[in-house]
This record gives structure tokens, C-alpha cells and sequence, in this order.
């Protein structure tokens, strides 16, 4: 044994190409730079035992033969081979699915919105389907709604026992205990049933269950265990943030995983006890955020360690240069794509929002990592001369013309390039073709005009990539303020395509240089040598405010501190503030917040506790989880189901954006006719739903709550057998209709609630009956959420609902509905939350105008004469909302039902087809196919083709884009009695740069471009608070401001508006309704504390779209009646 050495550390990057791997030395001092022993870079194999041993032996044995190996740890391992499980749908086994709920949430039930073809793999079976005998409950395919759950206090319970006090009272249901109505006995039978069906994994997900109440969640966790000894259970609160649907996914996702994890861990750990011969070292396994956990967390939950390689490179390669370069944007050139991420301080800026990670979405923390197509695989067409999005992957070595194939890519344009300038080329490209290289053959096939004409397409490509992630930010200095300048770090194989000079002198103004590491090609294996270890929370806190603010906020911190160092053994000193993010939820009177909590911290190697060779610990007991024909993988051999199998390259799926995807997909159906029954109603399909529901989120105006929710209650129903029919206004517009009814039902509350709780699917029952006196449904708006729940409710109902709509967008208040601000009557109206059917409570039905005033008298505690002072809408505002505490924070109301004769003053027309129609021009800009297929038929035929995303909304409306990319460089809330306003600045991504501040009431209503002065830059040093900065106001309520990604087209909700993100602001014209003298006064800029002259419509800019936004009709467009009446 040679010279002894005090710690190693080795990094492993298994890719679907190359394994690679890196030894470095450990170092007490972080600040100290690292510099790498050795490393290696070897194909993958079919099997992931051989290849990652053949990679670490590989790294090791350029240390020499009197290398210790007992001084090697630690051996961090960072796969993409949970992620291709799910993109393949393979080594997935099916899952039972708890969800504790009470009477919430049952509309939308688990696998919403989950992909065909991986719902089939990961949902139980028709077998799974059974009735409980203790409770009459029925279970559908493995899924259970369970008593538990909470209300947003977190101590109310959303079961049917008990009397529910109300959560805006801090002081109330104290006495309530955390395991609320959890029924042990459904429990137990559930479970036993479960697994006498063959199931063993489980996820339990609870309501407003998160890890500063947790214990319902583990009490479930327990009993499941306790009934089936055998079963893994996975808890949703250690998954995923807020949002009951996509944690719960996560979950899900998860237990089907945990089987594999332990197939997987064991082949790693396998490679690096066994075959590499490291008897100290400890297996680490790298996270989505780049930090590292051990092999029991890994187990337990794999989807944490989803796709690491992109982090790992973006960390990898911001190291290799830091300290020196703070600030950096990494491009990471693999074999397929190309992963772009920005790093500041080494830590990668995550991403906003929900992530769909194989047709299932999530709203796991993940860094941003835009990809894109480009590798040394990537396809370059010789007859068109273009470069493609396919790559040929894994059969590089057999189909480039240099290693003897048929296929010309990137890498043969690179290696004819150095060809003929005589340039040396990288010996291991020289031998990538197993032996095979053909140079000559090269030179014969690709010219001289195909490397230019490629060459000049990646260079494209990869400023585009910059493009997409540059933050453009400015920082202070002595002088002033300039534009924070960012590194460009080029890592990953591919980086050999691209010379670093040519790339250099294209850079834009923001971008310093181009720095290309010693050891580029492995670092994503630095990457994980890191050993950085994280712990977060997300949660919501009551009384947030005033003093109690920072009392709240440090113990929070303290607690995620704790968890850092106990329970991921982060180094105490070490430990620092990555993210803490707080969020009022609207309506709410009692300062709750929602707050998202992350601390980082190195990782204290004295903490892991050597295992020796532990894989058989791994193995023991997995062996009974597997499908017969895969039992043989435990021991390491492969088959058709083998570990190795999924190590290949993931599909072309992860070279896009998944919105994107989802966008093309609709694109190939954007041209199917609309379906008409005999009544001349518009039949919705599936479809046109995804279109509704793109059109109605750009109309909401950021705010009227997301609709996916609402989107995907309205699949469920098509698919439940039941119709979604519209009918034209005009056909109820003529007096043999003028007195019949027509209902307006609407969500109310905080939609911050409604994404944890979603609603029960029976609200409209208790409200509305039968509604057999009812012709029709009306939306309240067309802006959010409550454009295509109304849809739902006429669907159960079996009654069409109207094409119009009381706002023509989403406004924040009751009053904006234009039958008020037109004086109609404030009764008959009401509302109702989940527990209508067990406590009279929770509905309110007011009858006549007296009981509506009543009722605000009551709550303003004056007496009967004395004057309310105020209008008909905050009446009716008080009088179903004063209750919303107790309602749970979300509830249904419904407005003052409209007669036939009110039809035509008191709501906008064609809404519904102009969100249809908004959606379709949305699909026709953004999923466009990207380069053949069709694409120059396309050109002229189609109105929204050539436009941009943006464009092509604004020409669907009238009005034109503010700003055409923008970059959100902070939020500030403010709080009011009911409401958050939220001052959003904003910085031009192109041409001045110039900025913005785009203010919130729950839907955005001011747009103004801030004039240069000391005042303003000394606001956005002081966290963005530009209210008082001089600037000119460039879009204003009633005209309708979108903020949407420039790429897609879709719309950002201000409740996922972060800094860091990025899009288009669009000014709309408002519907003629609300531009009357009358109407102004109510939606005008005076309404929301502006200077009513500011408004002037859009449409009169001489720049700005014609008004079209009532001219489309989707009758009109397609109706066979109307087209023969034309």
C-alpha cells in the first residue's frame, strides 16, 4: 500500500452516453480551491455495474499502483435513471393512494392530469376497486379519500364530525389535536385490502399537512405499516411545497420509484464495494439541487434524485472557476442536448413554479435548466442543409460517416472542420468509433459549405440558450449602477464542437467571457464532489405581521437550520439562507402567509457512519416488491428490465420544454372542426377545453385563480360520460325568453387555499339544487378559474352554459360584475363550501335584498336605520364573503340570477369563443413545428403562423405588446385589509433595457415605465418598492394587462410571479361594457386608487391591434347554419 492520504472524495456522473468520474481531495477549508487528482471518461454499458467500475477504476488508476485506496470516503453518484424510468415507463410498479381530505377535494382525484401511458403503468387496476365495510366508502383503482386533512389554520379538520370553528380566529380549536378525524378502522381495512390485491407501495398526501404539523400523516403512515408489515410507505409532506395535486403527484411518483431505488443503489453500490475494491467508502447519491444525501435517504425517496447530471454540471462547472467568477452562466454540451443554467455564489436559480417531469406534473424544487437540442449526436440534414433536433445517441460510434455510418452529425462537422485546418483532433474521438475511423471518407461526404453552414447553426443555437437564461441584472459600484456582468463556462463532452473564440466575440452585452475548464468534459462528476446537503419547508403561518413578523421568521429559520444539521448532517458553520420567500393569501383578514424556507450547508464527512459492504443491506426485502421475471435484476444481472436498460438516453422529450411539447401535440389537432348538436349548441372536446383554458388564463389578467384545476375537472367530466354544450346568447336574447333564468355560480377566496384544498365537486349541488328552474349557467368572468367551472356545473346539471360572461376578463371584486355596476338586484344569492351537507353553517341562502342588508349590518354592527355607505357590489361583497374565515378560505358563491332581458346590457359577448379562440392562436404561434414537417405549406395559410406568441393573443383581442421580454427583478407585497397588492419590477430584456413597475390587486392593473433617477435605482437597491419613482403609465385598468412567457404564450398567475421570471406584457382593450362612464367608475383607474385620466384605450395607440375581441364567434366560425346564412 503506498503513501497514505487523509480523505478523497470521488464524483460519478452515469450518463446515457458516458459514465464519468473525478478524485479530488477533501479539503477542511471551502474557500480553499480544489484541484482534481485524475479523472476519466468511459462509454456507458449496457449493464451500470461495468460501466461505472470500469469509469472510477479507471479515474483511480491514474493516481498509480501506490494510490490508498482506503483514503477514498465517499463516492457521489449523479444518474438521470429514475427520470428515464418514468420517461419510459418502465421499473414503475403501481401505487395505493391515500389521500386525507375529509369532504375536499374529491373533483379532482389522484392522476389528474397524469400522461395515458403512464397512468396505466402507475395506477392500480380495476382489481383495486372495492367498498370499505367499516364505512361504506367506496375505493376507486387503489385511490382513498380518508378522514383527515386540515382547513388553512392547520387545526380545523376537514372531516364530517365535530363542530368547525373558524380558522381567521387564532384563539379558536385549540383543543383540536393534530391527528384531527383520522379513522384508524378505514385505514387498516384499506391497507389489508390493498395487499391482499398485490400492492405494497403507498403514498399518503394529507390536506394542509406540511413539516410543522406532520403528525397525520405519520400516524397514517404508521397503521398502513402496522396492517401490512411489508408495505413502503411514502409521505407527501417530505415530498413537495404547496399545492395538493402536484405534491401529491410527487408522491406517487415516488412510491412507484422505491423499488427500482433499491435495484439501483444496490448495482452502485455493487460497482464501488465490490468491483472497485473501496472498503471505507460511503455510496452518496446527488439531489435535483445538486446537494447529496445518503443511500437510505435515496431509497426512501429517489425522486429527489431525479435528474442531478444537468445540476451537477451547472455546479461543476460555476466551481471550477469560483471564487473568481461569482456569477456565471454554464453551458453543459452532452451528448443529446445542451443544458443552460444560471449559478450565483454556487448555487443554481431555481425554478418557478410547477415542473411536468414525463407527462406527470410537480411542483418539486429544481433548479432552471432550459435545454435544448445540441450534442455531439445531433443530426445534420446534408440536403437541406439543417441542423435537426434528433440526435442519434448512443449509436454515435456506429452511425457518423467518420466511424463508418450513414449519418452526418455534429461530430462529423467538428472533426472535418479541424480536418481541413489542419487541426489535431482529441484522441478519444479519434477511437469513438470502437476502432473504426474513417477521416478520409469524412472529407469525401460532408464539404467545405456543409461544416460552415452547421457551424454557424450551433453557434445560434447556443447564444439562443444564453438568451433564454441571461438574468440582465445590474449591481451597484462605486460609480453607480451598471449591468452585472456573467462568465459563460462552456463544460460537457460536446464543449469540443464549439470554439470558445468564435463564440466570444458574438457574446452579448452582459456576458464577460468564455472560459472553458481544464477539466470541461467531467463536470458534471466535480459536480458531485461538492457534497453540499440542503433542507427546506414550506408552510403557512398565521399572524405574520408586525412584530410577530420577525419573531416568526427567525423561528422558522431556526427550524429549517435544524434540520439541516440533524437530519443532513450539514456542517453548523457552514449553514446559510439559500431562499426564504413569504406570501399573504388573499382575502384573509389574519395575517396568514405562506412562507418557502431553504438553507444549505458542506456536508461534515465525520458524520457518516461506515457501513463496510453494505449492498446486501439494500437488498434485503426488495426481492418480494418485484415482478416475478424481473427478480433476477437483484442480483445484478441484466435483462429486458435490467438497471442498465435504463441507463440510455432518455427520449428527444428531455430536448424540450414540456410546455412546449404539450403545445406541438395540440398544434396537430388545432385545424379539427368544433362539433355542433341539433340544438345549434357548441358540443366542447377535450380539445377545445386546452384552448379555453389557455385563453381563459390570459384573461385573467394574472389573477381569477390558475385553471388547470378547473381544466382538469372539465376533462373528467367529458370522460365521466358527461356534455359540455355552449350555446349562443343571441338564441335567448328575444322576449319569449325574458324571464328565464339564468344562474351565475362562481369560486370565491384566496387561490392560494384553492390549490391546496381544490374543492369538492358538490358546492353547486348544496347552492343550487337541481336547477330545474334554470335555462342556462352564466360565467361570473371569464378570467381564471371561474371560466370553465360554470362549464362543469351545467355539464352535471345537463343545461348549456351561455357564451358571455359578467366582466369580459377576471377583476378582483363582486362590484366589477357589470350587473352591479348597472343597479341589478342583490337577491337571490348565496354560497357554500364542502360541509353543506353536514352543517347548515357552511350554506348561506339570501333570498331577498332585506336579508342581504341585514346580513352586512350584522357584520358592520350598525343598527337598522343608520346608512351602510357604500354600493350595491361591496354589499353584496360583505354579505357572502364575511363568512369566508369559517368557509375554509375558498367557497362557491352565486351572484344574483340574470333574466333573458338582461342579456344583452348587462354581459359581454362571445367570451367563451374568445378564449377558445385565444388559445388556438397561442397553440398556432408556439407549437408550430420547428423545421420540416410541413412548415412552408403552413406559411400564409394561417393567421397567427408567423407571429409571436404575444402577437398573436393581442391580435385575438385588440391592443398591442408593451413590452415584447422582460425579466421580473423583484416582487413586494403589500398588504391591505382583503387583498395583496404586489409591486412587480421589471427590467427590458432587449433594446434600452428599460424599466417597469407592474402592479397587482390580485389581477395586474398598471403598467408604467419608470423614468432614470437616483430615486429609482435606490429603490430597487432597497428590495423594489417603486411606488413612489416618476414614471409614465403605459397600460391601465379597464384595458386588461398579461403577463406570459415569451416562448409559450402562457400565462403567469401573480401568485407565480418570482424574480427571475421572464415574459411578455401585453395590454388588451377592454369590452365596450365596461368603457361607459358608469362602468368607469367601478373598474376605471380611479377605483383602484389611480388617476382616472390615465385611461385611455389601447386601441386608439396607432401602434396597437384593431378591437376584434367580440367579432369572433366560434357559431359564427363553424356553425353549418350560420356559414349557410353567410
Amino acid at each position: 500500500m503506498g503513501p497514505k492520504m487523509d480523505v478523497t472524495v470521488i464524483g460519478v456522473d452515469v450518463g446515457g452516453t458516458n459514465c464519468d468520474a473525478m478524485v479530488v481531495p477533501w479539503l477542511s477549508d471551502p474557500s480553499t480551491e480544489t484541484r482534481p487528482l485524475s479523472a476519466h471518461k468511459s462509454p456507458a454499458s449496457p449493464d451500470v455495474i461495468t460501466g461505472v467500475a470500469d469509469c472510477v477504476s479507471g479515474a483511480v488508476a491514474k493516481l498509480g499502483p501506490d494510490f490508498d485506496r482506503g483514503s477514498i470516503r465517499c463516492v457521489a453518484v449523479g444518474t438521470t435513471h429514475f427520470l428515464n424510468a418514468v420517461l419510459q415507463r418502465r421499473g414503475l410498479l403501481p401505487v395505493g393512494v391515500v389521500r386525507l381530505c375529509g369532504l375536499t377535494s374529491h373533483a379532482t382525484p389522484p392522476f389528474s392530469g397524469w400522461h395515458p401511458e403512464i397512468r396505466k403503468v402507475v395506477e392500480c387496476s380495476d382489481a383495486c376497486t372495492f367498498t370499505l365495510k367499516c364505512n361504506g366508502k367506496q375505493v376507486q383503482r387503489g385511490a382513498l379519500f380518508a378522514e383527515g386533512g386540515f382547513q388553512f389554520d392547520k387545526r380545523t379538520p376537514l372531516g364530517v364530525l365535530g363542530e368547525a370553528h373558524d380558522p381567521e380566529d387564532s384563539e379558536g380549536g385549540q383543543a383540536e389535536t393534530q391527528k384531527g378525524q383520522l379513522c384508524r378502522e378505514e385505514i387498516f381495512e384499506y391497507a389489508t385490502e390493498m395487499a391482499s390485491r398485490g400492492v405494497n407501495n403507498f403514498a399518503v398526501t394529507g390536506v394542509f399537512v406540511d413539516s410543522l404539523n406532520p403528525s397525520q400523516e405519520h400516524t397514517v403512515g404508521e397503521w398502513i405499516r402496522e396492517a401490512v408489515p411489508s408495505a413502503r410507505v411514502t409521505l407527501g409532506h417530505q415530498i413537495g411545497p404547496h399545492g395538493i395535486l402536484e405534491r401529491e403527484n410527487g408522491g406517487i411518483l415516488n412510491a412507484s420509484l422505491r423499488p427500482l431505488a433499491l435495484r439501483t443503489l444496490s448495482a452502485f453500490e455493487t460497482a464501488i464495494r465490490d468491483r472497485c475494491d473501496f472498503p471505507n467508502a460511503e455510496l452518496l447519491l446527488t439531489c435535483n439541487d445538486g446537494t447529496v444525501c445518503q443511500t437510505e435517504q435515496a431509497c426512501e425517496y429517489p425522486i429527489f434524485c431525479f435528474s442531478s447530471g444537468g445540476t451537477n454540471s451547472m455546479r461543476g462547472g460555476a466551481s471550477m472557476v469560483h471564487p473568481s467568477a461569482r456569477h456565471v452562466i454554464v453551458q453543459d454540451i452532452g451528448g443529446t442536448t445542451t443544458d443552460v443554467g444560471v449559478v450565483t455564489d454556487l448555487e443554481p436559480r431555481e425554478r418557478v413554479g410547477t415542473a411536468e417531469l414525463g407527462g406527470v406534473v410537480t411542483n418539486l424544487h429544481v433548479p432552471e435548466v432550459f435545454s435544448f437540442s445540441l450534442g455531439t449526436g445531433t443530426v445534420f440534414d446534408l440536403t437541406t442543409k439543417r441542423l435537426l433536433s434528433t440526435s442519434v445517441a448512443l449509436r454515435l460510434s456506429s452511425e457518423a460517416i467518420v466511424y463508418g455510418g450513414n449519418t452526418c452529425t455534429t461530430t462529423d462537422l467538428m472533426i472535418a472542420r479541424k480536418l481541413r485546418r489542419r487541426e489535431p483532433i482529441p484522441e478519444w474521438l479519434q477511437g469513438g468509433g470502437g476502432g473504426r475511423y474513417e477521416p478520409d471518407l469524412l472529407l469525401e461526404r460532408v464539404s467545405e459549405e456543409d461544416v460552415v453552414a452547421g457551424y454557424e447553426q450551433m453557434l445560434q443555437r447556443m447564444l439562443s440558450g444564453i438568451d433564454a437564461v441571461h438574468p440582465r441584472d445590474s449591481e451597484e459600484i462605486e460609480e453607480g449602477r451598471r449591468m452585472r456582468v456573467y462568465d459563460l463556462v462552456l463544460v460537457g463532452g460536446g464543449t469540443c464542437l464549439i470554439e470558445a473564440g468564435d463564440l466570444d466575440c458574438r457574446l452579448p452585452e452582459g456576458i464577460g467571457r468564455v472560459i472553458v475548464p481544464e477539466h470541461y468534459a467531467v463536470a458534471n462528476a466535480f459536480g458531485a464532489t461538492m457534497l453540499s446537503v440542503s433542507a427546506s419547508l414550506d408552510t403557512s403561518v398565521e399572524n405574520y405581521t408586525g412584530s410577530k413578523r420577525a419573531e416568526l421568521r427567525e423561528q422558522i429559520g431556526n427550524k429549517v437550520r435544524s434540520l439541516a444539521v440533524e437530519k443532513r448532517h450539514a456542517d453548523p458553520l457552514s449553514v446559510r439562507e439559500v431562499r426564504f420567500d413569504e406570501r399573504k393569501l388573499a382575502y384573509l383578514n389574519n395575517g396568514t402567509v405562506r412562507l418557502s424556507v431553504r438553507m444549505a450547508g458542506r456536508l461534515m464527512l465525520s458524520s457518516l457512519i461506515l457501513k463496510g459492504s453494505g449492498g446486501e443491506r439494500h437488498r434485503q426485502g426488495a426481492e418480494h416488491l418485484l415482478p416475478a421475471e424481473e427478480e433476477v435484476i437483484v442480483s445484478g444481472t441484466p435483462n429486458s428490465q435490467s438497471v442498465g436498460e435504463m441507463m440510455k438516453s432518455p427520449s428527444d422529450s428531455l430536448a424540450e420544454d414540456q410546455s412546449v411539447q404539450a403545445l406541438q401535440q395540440l398544434y396537430k389537432e388545432a385545424e379539427r372542426p368544433v362539433r355542433f348538436n341539433q340544438k345549434g349548441e357548441w358540443v366542447v372536446s377535450e380539445r377545445d377545453i386546452e384552448f379555453i383554458a389557455i385563453g381563459a388564463g390570459v384573461l385573467g389578467s394574472g389573477g381569477g385563480g390558475d385553471p388547470y384545476h378547473g381544466k382538469l375537472r372539465a376533462l373528467a367530466t367529458l370522460r365521466g360520460g358527461r356534455k359540455i354544450c355552449v350555446a349562443p346568447r343571441e338564441r335567448f336574447e328575444g322576449p319569449e325568453h325574458s324571464e328565464s333564468l339564468f344562474v351565475n355560480p362562481a369560486y370565491f377566496g384566496s387561490p392560494d387555499v384553492e390549490m391546496e384544498t381544490s374543492v369538492s365537486g358538490t358546492e353547486g349541488e348544496g347552492l343550487l339544487g337541481s336547477m330545474e328552474e334554470y335555462k342556462g349557467v352564466a360565467c361570473a368572468e371569464i378570467g381564471g378559474l371561474n371560466s370553465i367551472e360554470p362549464m362543469v356545473i351545467a355539464a352535471l346539471a345537463g343545461k348549456p352554459v351561455l357564451d358571455c360572461d359578467g366582466m369580459g376578463r377576471a377583476f378582483p371584486r363582486i362590484g366589477h360584475w357589470l350587473p352591479c355596476i348597472l343597479g341589478h338586484p342583490l337577491a337571490p344569492c348565496g354560497a357554500a363550501n364542502f360541509r353543506w351537507r353536514h352543517d347548515d353553517k357552511c350554506v348561506v341562502r339570501l333570498d331577498t335584498e332585506e336579508e342581504v342588508e341585514d346580513r352586512v349590518r350584522s357584520f358592520l354592527k350598525k343598527g337598522k336605520g343608520e346608512k351602510l355607505g357604500m354600493g350595491a357590489g361591496e354589499m353584496l361583497e360583505i354579505a357572502l364573503g364575511k363568512d369566508i374565515g369559517k368557509m375554509g378560505g375558498f367557497q362557491m358563491i352565486c351572484l344574483p340570477a340574470l333574466r333573458g332581458a338582461d342579456l344583452v346590457r348587462k354581459t359581454v359577448p362571445r367570451t367563451i369563443s374568445l378564449c377558445w379562440q385565444i388559445g388556438r392562436a397561442v397553440v398556432r404561434s408556439a407549437g408550430k413545428p420547428q423545421g420540416g414537417g410541413g412548415v412552408e405549406d403552413q406559411k400564409g395559410k394561417d393567421d397567427f403562423f408567423d407571429h409571436s406568441p404575444a402577437e398573436a393573443i393581442v391580435k385575438c383581442t385588440g391592443g398591442r405588446v408593451l413590452v415584447e421580454k422582460a425579466k421580473v427583478l423583484s416582487v413586494v407585497p403589500k398588504d391591505t385589509a382583503r387583498f395583496t397588492i404586489r409591486v412587480v419590477a421589471l427590467q427590458e430584456l432587449e433594446g434600452k433595457e428599460r424599466k417597469f413597475e407592474l402592479i397587482a390587486q390580485n389581477e395586474f392593473v398598471r403598467l408604467r415605465e419608470l423614468h432614470p433617477s437616483e430615486e429609482l435605482e435606490e429603490a430597487l437597491r432597497g428590495g423594489g418598492d417603486t411606488a413612489k419613482c416618476a414614471g409614465k403609465t403605459l397600460g391601465i385598468t379597464p384595458d386588461l394587462l398579461a403577463f406570459v412567457d415569451s416562448r409559450t404564450g402562457l400565462p403567469h398567475t401573480t401568485e407565480r410571479v418570482h424574480p427571475g421570471t421572464r415574459g411578455s406584457v401585453l395590454c388588451l382593450c377592454s369590452p365596450q361594457a365596461m368603457e361607459t362612464e358608469e362602468a368607469l367608475q367601478a373598474v376605471g383607474p380611479s377605483a383602484f386608487g389611480f388617476d382616472q385620466d390615465t385611461w385611455c384605450s389601447v386601441c386608439e395607440h396607432p401602434d396597437s391591434f384593431p378591437r376584434a375581441r367580440e367579432s369572433f364567434s366560434v357559431f359564427d366560425e363553424f356553425s353549418v347554419e350560420k356559414k349557410k346564412k353567410r
